[in-house]
């Protein structure tokens, strides 16, 4: 008779804090993207936006940070910097429609930046 080895669920990536961090920044970048245009307090438009994608991104880096791959993943570096780069247009050009078409853009890109790293 042989006994099956005991299978361990692998660990989940985010822990119950980085769920926290993750979802917390997405409600402010909800709140932030939907709630701009009723309270404008004569800051620049688009800088939020660039300020949670740079935040969630930063979150999702400290949560994955003992699985990242720099060293020889230029791809990934790569991917990270023009998902950052394109999170700051949103301070540069703050134009409603672009917001709406660079926002899918820019969410899959720095997924797939994130993806690549790790």
């Amino acid at each position: 008779m042989t006994t099956d080895p005991v299978k361990q669920e692998p660990a989940p990536v985010l822990g119950r804090g980085g769920m926290a961090l993750l979802i917390l920044a997405a409600l402010a970048a909800g709140w932030y993207l939907f709630g701009h245009s009723l309270f404008r307090s004569g800051h620049l438009p688009g800088l939020g936006l660039t300020l949670t994608q740079w935040a969630l991104m930063a979150g999702v880096l400290i949560c994955a940070r003992k699985k990242l791959r720099f060293r020889g993943n230029w791809q990934g570096v790569m991917l990270l910097i023009l998902a950052l780069l394109l999170g700051a247009t949103y301070s540069l050009f703050a134009d409603d429609v672009m917001r709406f078409l660079n926002l899918p853009v820019t969410v899959f890109l720095s997924a797939q930046a994130v993806f690549s790293l790790t």
